[in-house]
């Protein structure tokens, strides 16, 4: 019997209280629209008025949030080059954009947050650069994973008659390394209109709760080794896309039985109102 009681106490406790419960359970639902604005950690804001992060600054442990993804873990690859420097990732610059931000910008391409690569340093003659970094994103919410990542050529520059060509190669794996999709995207000067170029690209794939990039920025000079011939990829946008993981079945049938004990407590207690006053 004291048993039993303390049973029925805990279920009275719990529909008394349904309201909390079901705040617990659709609480994540909405927490994917929170922290829409991007954070850094361990980042000087080189930009200023934009909340960004040197490459260098990230690869010395600096990371960033926005819309409850993670973009962490970046490391430096390689880099090779025959200008007089090498490529130097302190100015290199990455600003940090949510949905909204990025649509102003550059309006509705691709899908999701992210962030812009600024690089101005840039390649003459004959000159040659790549650098490749790597670095993952993450979910911070359960019920949110990705689906999506695109690249965009922002901007470009270079003499009118330069020729060469800019390129970004991208790989993007899942958690277990295993190979989601590729993207490239490239400038292919001189820089006369029509301008050979693939300016967009994105791959798609099955909700992903942390993927990783490794990307290959290429400069590539011509064969005059004209020292007036400059070019350089000055920026180019990342978009990640997610989805909200639909509530687990199993929640559903909790939240339902818990409206059907309510709506059970209810009509007692109305059908004791009525016995009472029938007396």
């Amino acid at each position: 019997r004291i048993i039993w009681e303390k049973r029925m106490d805990c279920l009275r406790y719990t529909i008394k209280n349904f309201n909390a419960i079901l705040a617990i359970i659709v609480l994540p639902l909405c927490s994917h629209t929170t922290n829409a604005a991007g954070i850094t950690y361990g980042c000087s804001n080189p930009s200023g008025y934009i909340e960004s992060c040197t490459l260098q600054e990230l690869f010395d442990g600096g990371y960033f949030e926005v819309e409850r993804l993670l973009f962490s873990n970046w490391q430096f690859v390689s880099s090779s080059y025959t200008t007089p420097t090498a490529p130097n990732p302190s100015s290199m610059i990455i600003e940090i954009f949510d949905s909204a931000s990025i649509d102003d910008w550059i309006g509705s391409i691709g899908d999701g947050p992210g962030f812009r690569f600024i690089d101005e340093d840039g390649i003459n003659g004959a000159e040659y650069r790549e650098f490749t970094y790597s670095f993952e994103v993450s979910a911070l919410d359960s019920n949110q994973q990705l689906t999506s990542n695109s690249l965009l050529i922002g901007g470009f520059g270079g003499a009118a008659d330069a020729e060469g060509f800019l390129e970004v190669n991208e790989l993007v794996s899942d958690s277990l390394d295993n190979e989601l999709g590729s993207k490239n995207i490239f400038a292919d000067p001189p820089f006369i209109q029509p301008i050979p170029m693939k300016e967009f690209d994105i791959i798609e794939f099955l909700p992903q709760s942390l993927i990783s990039i490794e990307t290959q920025l290429s400069e590539i000079g011509d064969s005059t080794n004209d020292p007036s011939d400059s070019r350089y990829m000055s920026r180019y946008w990342q978009r990640y896309g997610y989805t909200v993981v639909p509530i687990p079945p199993a929640f559903l049938l909790f939240g339902t039985g818990l409206l059907a004990l309510a709506g059970i407590s209810r009509r007692k207690k109305a059908a004791k109102l009525l016995q009472g006053r029938s007396y």
